[in-house]
């Protein structure tokens, strides 16, 4: 999916969640086998990472909410108010929060994109094929509010009523 054919896609995970993580890693490897994901267990490893890796930093960044140590807002805030190269990385926050008042902060914090996280793994398959169908080193607006969340396909998300 990755439209640079000579080139890896690079993405960054930051999530709190062993699980999460592995379920992450083995849905995007099935969609695009040639990306690379560097994984952070916290904020404050995700901002380590990025700041060393600056000079070849991620085309994503998918950036849990909840997590020790430093938190997703607090990992968004820095990366946008960054001098440097950071400030224009795509982040896509991936939570299990849905609150209005949440995502609008991540809005207004910078986020390129805001995912609640599918039930299941169909879903979160979904959700990064969809990602993974922009062509990130050319997207240089973010979208509006209104197609700022992004969500799963329903026919992988719904539960059966059987």
């Amino acid at each position: 999916m990755n439209t640079s054919k000579s080139l890896p896609l690079h993405i960054f995970l930051a999530e709190d969640d062993e699980d999460d993580r592995l379920l992450f890693s083995d849905a995007l490897l099935e969609i695009d086998s040639s990306a690379v994901l560097t994984e952070a267990e916290n904020g404050k490893v995700l901002m380590n990472k990025l700041y060393i890796s600056s000079s070849h930093l991620p085309e994503i960044v998918f950036l849990d909410i909840n997590m020790p140590l430093q938190n997703g807002y607090e990992c968004l805030q820095e990366i946008r108010s960054n001098k440097g190269n950071l400030r224009n990385l795509h982040i896509v926050v991936l939570t299990t929060d849905c609150n209005k008042d949440h995502i609008d902060a991540v809005y207004n914090l910078g986020a390129t994109y805001y995912v609640v996280k599918p039930e299941n793994y169909n879903g979160l398959k979904s959700v990064i094929a969809k990602l993974l169908k922009i062509d990130w080193m050319h997207q240089t607006v973010r979208p509006d509010r209104k197609h700022f969340v992004i969500q799963a396909d329903l026919l992988h998300t719904k539960k059966s009523t059987i």
